[in-house]
């Protein structure tokens, strides 16, 4: 888990809270949240080279779809992204969101979210949509 100050903590999860009722209101289903108070929490994700490195996503679902399409979603505030933590687990989110023919989502402070598509970028992860707030 990454350290976040207590500010940057409720911003975080914030960002988690605003979109889980996002996904909630277009009918997506299973929706599973890594913040306090959630009834569900998101199974963890690893490398099979490395399942000693577990990472838990800060939100996943199904998108209201014939494909029930799985959507693995991380919120980030401005001062996350730079961190290797973040990197970290956006390349397993990603890649594992590629696996299961899924979708990897980023949510940022609309602040911060060109930076957030920069380190997309220079790190060749496929973000599939970009969340702001």
């Amino acid at each position: 888990m990454t350290d976040r100050s207590l500010e940057n903590q409720n911003s975080h999860d914030s960002l988690v809270r605003s979109l889980v009722k996002h996904y909630s209101s277009l009918g997506y289903k299973g929706i599973r949240a890594d913040i306090p108070g959630s009834t569900e929490t998101p199974t963890s994700v690893y490398w099979k080279s490395k399942p000693e490195n577990k990472y838990i996503p800060d939100i996943t679902c199904f998108k209201n779809d014939p494909a029930n399409t799985a959507v693995i979603t991380e919120a980030e505030t401005c001062e996350t992204l730079r961190n290797p933590h973040t990197a970290e687990q956006w390349k397993l989110f990603a890649a594992h969101a590629k696996n299961v023919k899924g979708e990897f989502h980023v949510i940022t402070p609309k602040i911060c979210a060109e930076v957030a598509k920069a380190v997309a970028q220079e790190l060749s992860i496929g973000v599939t949509t970009f969340w702001v707030i």
